[in-house]
C-alpha cells in the first residue's frame, strides 16, 4: 500500500507501470473492461483503478466509458482492403451468405464498401433483376459480369485505401435514389454511442444512404464491438437490422434490442 503526499520510490514506481502495462493487455484482450472488474483483479481500490486508467488515457492507449475502458486507435487509417479481407473471413463469410438470402429478384439495393459488403457482392451473382447502387470501385469490379443486373456507380473523389469514392459529387448522386434495402459496414460501434468508420468523408456517405433506404442493414464481424473509430455514422436509431458473428454478448444484443433493432447473429 503507497501512502498519499509522498512521492513514490523507484522500486514503487516499477509496480505502478507494471500494474498499468497489464490493465493495457487485459483491456486489449477483452476489447472492454470495467472498473470494478480490475479492482477485483488487482485486489486495489477502484478510486487507484481510475487512476490507472486516467493515466493511460492521458497517453492516448485507452478512451475511458462510463465504468471501464476501451482500447482505442488513432481511428485515422484501416489497412488495405485485400488485407481487411482476410481478417475474420470464416465470420464475414456467413454474414454475406445470410444478407444474399434476404435479398429478393427484381430488388434495388444501396451498398457501399468493405471487405464484410465485398463478400456480400461475391453471392449476389446468382440474383436477377437486381438494380444496384455502389460508391465502391471494388464492388463495382465485382458486379462488372452481373449480366441479369441494373448497376450504377457513383462518381466522386477516390480514396484509394478503401476504394471508395467520397465528396460532393458522391453525395449529390447518392441522394438521387431510393432503396429497398441499404446494406452498409462499418469500422467499428459502440453500443451507447452508435456507429463509427475511419473517415469523414467516408462517415457523410454512410449517413445519406441510411436516408435513402426502406430498410437499413449495418453488417459487421464481432470484432468490431466495442470500439472507436475516428467519424461518427450514427446512432442505432436508423438501423432496421444489425448482422454480426456469434462473438457478440448478450448484454449487447440486449442494448440494441431495447433500441429498437433488430439483431441477427449468424
Amino acid at each position: 500500500m503507497f501512502r498519499e503526499g509522498r512521492p513514490l520510490t523507484f522500486e514503487e514506481k516499477i509496480y505502478v507501470e507494471e500494474r498499468r502495462n497489464r490493465i493495457l493487455e487485459i483491456i486489449q484482450k477483452k476489447n472492454r473492461v470495467s472498473v470494478a472488474e480490475l479492482s477485483k483483479e488487482f485486489n486495489l481500490g477502484e478510486i487507484t483503478i481510475r487512476r490507472d486508467l486516467s493515466e493511460l488515457e492521458e497517453r492516448g492507449l485507452i478512451r475511458r466509458t462510463h465504468g471501464g475502458a476501451i482500447p482505442i486507435d488513432n481511428g485515422l487509417d484501416e489497412p488495405p482492403l485485400k488485407e481487411r479481407e482476410m481478417r475474420n473471413r470464416s465470420q464475414k463469410e456467413r454474414i454475406a451468405q445470410f444478407v444474399a438470402q434476404l435479398i429478393r429478384n427484381g430488388e434495388s439495393i444501396m451498398i457501399d464498401g468493405g471487405s464484410t459488403t465485398l463478400q456480400i457482392a461475391k453471392h449476389l451473382r446468382m440474383k436477377k433483376d437486381l438494380t444496384i447502387v455502389t460508391n465502391s470501385m471494388s464492388l463495382a469490379d465485382e458486379f462488372m459480369n452481373f449480366n441479369e443486373c441494373n448497376v450504377i456507380v457513383c462518381g466522386g473523389e477516390l480514396r484509394r485505401s478503401t476504394g471508395m469514392m467520397i465528396g460532393s459529387i458522391t453525395e449529390r448522386t447518392l441522394r438521387l435514389f431510393r432503396a429497398d434495402r441499404v446494406i452498409i459496414g462499418m469500422s467499428s460501434m459502440m453500443p451507447e454511442e452508435g456507429l463509427f468508420t475511419v473517415n469523414a468523408g467516408e462517415a457523410e456517405c454512410k449517413r445519406i444512404m441510411m436516408e435513402c433506404g426502406k430498410e437499413i442493414i449495418v453488417v459487421m464481424d464481432s470484432s468490431k464491438i466495442n470500439k472507436v473509430s475516428f467519424s461518427f455514422v450514427s446512432d442505432f436509431s436508423k438501423v432496421d437490422k444489425f448482422i454480426t458473428d456469434d462473438g457478440i454478448s448478450d448484454d449487447i444484443v440486449t442494448k440494441l434490442d431495447q433500441a429498437g433493432v433488430e439483431v441477427i447473429v449468424v
